[in-house]
């Protein structure tokens, strides 16, 4: 089983240091095969398409070292830069119309998490106590959980009850347990496969049929 970080994990779901856009910072057109960085880091990517078809219309799939298959990129709410620039990519070439937004009520296939977004403060969410792990793998302790991942750092989620979390934006998403596998049914973790990996640990991947390259510790 492996994961695909924020989706954009899975990925992507991630705060480490990167390209930061001034209020005056300008727009460039980038299309397929422009090497770009995005605003939280992760490394140098390559814009492999921009999408035609809902819910991905306008936006970019980015391919990484660390994501082979690509990254899916809203660029309306996640920054992104030709390498070495400072002016913000966008898909639309000059005296073009914009394209059309994706239908809110599509749905979004799995594997392809939305990138989390930065740019709103984060809401204050209450860190529950952390409780006790227990034996077996098949539960999960409440509390504030460290992930990292290749390339992209470390981010904080937050496991608020028995069904639900938060990331570290404060957005919420729902969850539940199937044996010692991790269903994340909304939020910005969904489409992830996850997994028990032990007392107050569970791995995270965008590929089922791969290893963990996310690995999120409880944070005692």
């Amino acid at each position: 089983m492996s994961l695909a970080i924020p989706r954009a994990f899975l990925l992507g779901l991630v705060a480490v240091t990167g390209p930061v856009a001034t209020a005056a910072a300008q727009t460039v057109y980038c299309g397929p095969g422009t090497q770009v960085i995005s605003e939280n880091g992760g490394g140098t990517g390559t814009i492999a398409e921009i999408g035609t078809e809902p819910p991905h219309v306008g936006w970019y799939r980015v391919t990484f070292s660390w994501s082979p298959r690509g990254e899916w990129y809203d660029p309306s709410t996640w920054k992104l830069y030709p390498a070495g620039t400072q002016q913000r990519c966008t898909p639309q070439r000059p005296g073009t119309s914009p394209a059309p937004p994706a239908p809110p009520s599509a749905p979004r296939p799995a594997g392809r998490p939305a990138p989390l977004d930065d740019d709103d403060e984060p809401a204050a969410v209450p860190v529950p106590r952390p409780q006790p792990p227990q034996a077996g793998g098949g539960s999960l302790p409440l509390g504030r959980y460290t992930c990292s991942m290749p390339g992209a750092g470390q981010f904080p989620i937050t496991i608020v009850d028995g069904s639900t979390y938060s990331d570290r934006g404060g957005k919420s998403g729902r969850y539940r347990l199937q044996g010692q596998q991790l269903l994340f049914e909304s939020g910005s973790l969904r489409g992830t496969f996850s997994r028990i990996l032990g007392p107050g640990k569970f791995g995270l991947s965008l590929d089922q049929n791969s290893s963990f390259y996310g690995v999120c510790n409880l944070k005692r």
